[in-house]
């Protein structure tokens, strides 16, 4: 067995899994759905921390005209959302109990067609603060005040050389108050830990281990029909990505094991992302860097997909990416691209005549999936044209209308460089374009 080798590295580990929900530094949600007979738009940023209030952003789009807009809680209580203006946008804020992973915002909305409902599941990276942990940061405020204030009178009394020790030690003590409540408080990456290693036969061993405090890993759902989603992105250059499936071969409550048959592909740096989902309807995504030796390995099956963009990125809004058998896909974004802000990217795939391909096909019912990237690697979210929610096999059985336009809500976490990844399907083809733009 050989191991996968980072510079000085001969097993790689988990660098660290940035986020406890199915991105990687994006923790807001966006998402199109239907509420009965009204097409939404929704937008979600959870708080910074627990229990705190989640901003709220609905929108009817399509034509559908809505009058109100509620939130609904568990306890019969209703929260109405604020008309903005005469538009067919509502706003507002509702408050997420502590200790939660998963919230479901249920939407009640009214308008010219009758009533309707949506939920919207957001799983929240955050964790609760235990009363007793208030304990530590309390005494260190204490203390701190209570040195700082007779340093400061022994100052006036005595001068400054008398003082300087417990003015110091005031100072330290509530820096280290504030430190101890950053610790306790503060959005805590509760994501499995990764291991990875490839064998001699070209198979790819996947660990995930339960970190503490994290969820269990004895009940990964099925979404679109697997139970995890590997992608593989070459770095530096974000110039090949692997979107693989691994099989599921053991798991227990506190680590999962999993195998992938690599295919062929080039030799590199290779950022890793797996998405998984759990039965309750948490998803987690889990972070590691590798370095690939294998260049030759075993044909794709399934969903399977190796895409190689290097040839062709397109640059921007309206920008169009040539893919390598002549085929190609246009981005259109329905508004500017500032951070923090919803949006639709819409992305459309031509044949080689620039027609609608004749065999156009849903790649794993989905119109299509993308996969967003921060230039340093900083933020992935991989995203569905339903939008950021990933869903355990609610789907199953369900197919959405095939197209050669697919539609992704998203909202970029903040400013800068992005590489967007867009695959689509047509026959057994699975098409790989990317898009590189700039967010403000």
């Amino acid at each position: 067995m050989r191991a996968i080798c980072c510079p000085s590295i001969v097993l790689l580990c988990l660098l660290g899994a940035a986020s406890a929900w199915a991105h990687v530094g994006s923790p807001d949600v966006y998402v199109r759905g239907d509420a009965g007979p009204y097409t939404l738009y929704v937008s979600v940023h959870p708080p910074a921390m627990l229990p705190g209030a989640a901003e709220i952003d609905v929108r009817a789009v399509n034509g559908s005209a809505i009058t109100a807009v509620d939130v609904l809680s568990k306890d019969g209580g209703v929260i109405s959302l604020t008309r903005f203006a005469q538009e067919q946008k509502f706003v507002g804020s509702a408050w997420v109990p502590a200790n939660a992973r998963l919230w479901k915002l249920q939407l009640r909305v009214a308008g010219d067609r009758g009533p309707g409902e949506m939920m919207v599941p957001v799983t929240l990276p955050a964790v609760a603060n235990p009363r007793g942990r208030w304990i530590g940061p309390l005494v260190f405020a204490c203390a701190g005040i209570i040195l700082f204030v007779f340093g400061f009178i022994l100052w006036r009394e005595r001068g400054l050389h008398s003082a300087i020790a417990l003015l110091v030690c005031g100072v330290a003590s509530i820096a280290a108050c504030g430190a101890s409540v950053f610790h306790s408080v503060i959005r805590t990456s509760l994501a499995p830990a990764m291991q990875v290693e490839m064998r001699d036969d070209g198979v790819l061993e996947i660990k995930l281990a339960r970190v503490p405090g994290g969820h269990t890993l004895d009940d990964i759902a099925l979404d679109h029909g697997h139970r995890l989603h590997l992608f593989l992105i070459r770095q530096p250059d974000m110039d090949i990505v692997l979107h693989l499936h691994p099989a599921l071969m053991t798991s227990s409550n506190d680590a999962a094991d999993f195998t992938q048959v690599m295919p062929s592909m080039a030799p590199g740096e290779f950022a890793l992302y797996a998405d998984i989902a759990h039965s309750d309807g948490v998803a987690e995504t889990a972070t590691a860097q590798a370095g690939l030796p294998m260049e030759t390995g075993h044909a794709l099956v399934g969903d399977d997909s190796v895409g190689i963009v290097s040839h062709s990125v397109g640059a921007g809004c309206g920008s169009t990416a040539s893919l390598p058998d002549g085929y190609s896909m246009t981005l259109d974004c329905t508004a500017p691209l500032h951070a923090k802000t919803g949006l639709l990217l819409r992305v459309t795939l031509l044949d080689t005549a620039g027609h609608v391909p004749a065999d156009m096909a849903n790649y794993m019912v989905m119109g299509g999936h993308a996969a967003i990237v921060a230039g340093d690697g900083s933020v992935f979210a991989h995203i569905h044209p339903m939008g950021t929610v990933m869903v355990a096999d609610a789907m199953a059985g369900m197919e959405m209308p095939v197209s050669n336009v697919a539609e992704f809500p998203y909202g970029f976490p903040r400013a800068g460089a992005y590489r967007v990844f867009v695959q689509m399907r047509h026959g057994i083809v699975v098409e790989t374009a990317a898009f590189s733009v700039a967010v403000q």
